[in-house]
């Protein structure tokens, strides 16, 4: 790993419980947390109203 970061970088590594659900979990504790990241995700409904549109309201607000 550290010959892929920049020198500027700081890697730390530490062993985790369950590796193979480990990612899964941090992402369902994000989203739980709510707050502005929720406000990113785009709900089926969402989509079927605006089609790919609402992806660009959502993801891409400078356009």
């Amino acid at each position: 790993m550290r010959t892929e970061a920049d020198d500027l970088y700081k890697i730390r590594l530490r062993p985790v419980q369950d590796p193979i659900t480990h990612a899964w979990r941090c992402g369902k504790a994000v989203v739980n947390a709510g707050g502005a990241f929720n406000q990113r995700f785009v709900t089926k409904a969402e989509y079927d109203e605006s089609g790919p549109n609402i992806c660009r309201q959502k993801y891409f607000k400078f356009c």
